[in-house]
């Protein structure tokens, strides 16, 4: 998920553009700058969805735990007590979520399509 997150930003760093290329005042730039694109915000959805559909391809514990930490936002303890295991266990996996998550996502950050996202 950050190597996809990472990617985006390394790619919005490269779009370079003169300060006297810019049209309007400086005040309309600044509140412009402010407000993500209407492309950034797509490709933020695009990934978010494309994501969540390789955490659905996780087995369940490791989906389980990758949910709780992630998008509930919770501690690995409460995780833990969550899910009735020690804490290692929670750990052990959200390594192996990452791991396959990476695996999962490596496609799409070299631009080839996703053999995985016909499945859901």
């Amino acid at each position: 998920m950050n190597s996809c997150i990472d990617y985006i930003r390394q790619q919005n760093r490269r779009k370079t553009v003169g300060i006297d290329d810019l049209e309007g005042s400086t005040e309309e730039f600044l509140l412009m700058s402010k407000q993500p694109s209407p492309s950034h915000l797509i490709e933020m959805e695009e990934l978010g969805d494309i994501i969540d559909k390789a955490v659905n391809q996780l087995p369940p514990k490791q989906q389980q735990a990758f949910r709780l930490r992630y998008e509930k936002k919770l501690q690995i303890k409460e995780v833990a007590v969550l899910i009735n295991r020690s804490e290692g266990t929670v750990k052990t996996h959200l390594y192996h979520a990452h791991r396959r998550l990476r695996e999962l996502l490596r496609p799409y950050l070299e631009n080839r399509p996703l053999d995985w996202d016909d499945e859901i």
